[in-house]
């Protein structure tokens, strides 16, 4: 799928996590403690991830091989755009610090990851704390500040959009009627997503 450089979507293990951080009361806490134990337990995310993938943790269920595989060489190997980056304490305090915001109050809130591409060259991870719920945005770069082929995030079950001007590249469908001022629509995941 192309997308414009920056994009706001969730991939199927992101949909994942948000499931199993979206429970409430004492299972959400019970969840929470059980990452926080993983956390601060020594163990490389890859192993985190390979012992949740088994389900020998009570992690998110379905978690695969493959997403495994796809986190320990795209997110941890250093190539492409974690080169370099610290990217497994960058997400080990992220989520240390959105857990503990979420536990902070009488009831735990959810925690909502989306991932965000394509805006500074810096690996980042955002935690807002909201009445509601804690948001994760996780910010990847990208060396291209053009349109950009996004791996297929098959499974997604929910959709995301990115609404905007037109700027003629004839991707996205238009919402409004404006001539002067054309807006367009750009499903960028989930079902029945745009193939442009």
């Amino acid at each position: 799928m192309l997308v414009a450089h920056r994009t706001v979507f969730k991939s199927r293990p992101v949909e994942m996590l948000n499931e199993f951080f979206g429970a409430s009361g004492p299972e959400l806490r019970r969840r929470y403690e059980l990452a926080m134990e993983h956390i601060d337990s020594g163990k490389s995310l890859a192993g985190i991830t390979a012992l949740l993938a088994d389900g020998d943790e009570g992690g998110p269920a379905g978690l695969t091989g493959d997403d495994v595989a796809h986190f320990r060489q795209d997110w941890l190997g250093g190539k492409g755009w974690s080169e370099g980056v610290d990217v497994e304490n960058v997400m080990r305090y992220g989520y240390r610090e959105a857990i503990q915001l979420a536990m902070q109050g009488k009831s735990p809130l959810p925690i909502e990851t989306l991932w965000v591409t394509g805006t500074a060259g810096v690996f980042e991870i955002y935690v807002n704390e909201g009445d509601r719920q804690v948001t994760v945005l996780v910010f990847v770069p990208t060396r291209a500040r053009k349109l950009t082929r996004l791996p297929e995030p098959t499974g997604v079950r929910k959709r995301t959009f990115v609404i905007r001007a037109d700027d003629g590249s004839g991707i996205g469908e238009r919402v409004n009627r404006s001539r002067k001022s054309p807006i367009v629509r750009i499903q960028v995941s989930g079902p029945g997503e745009s193939k442009a």
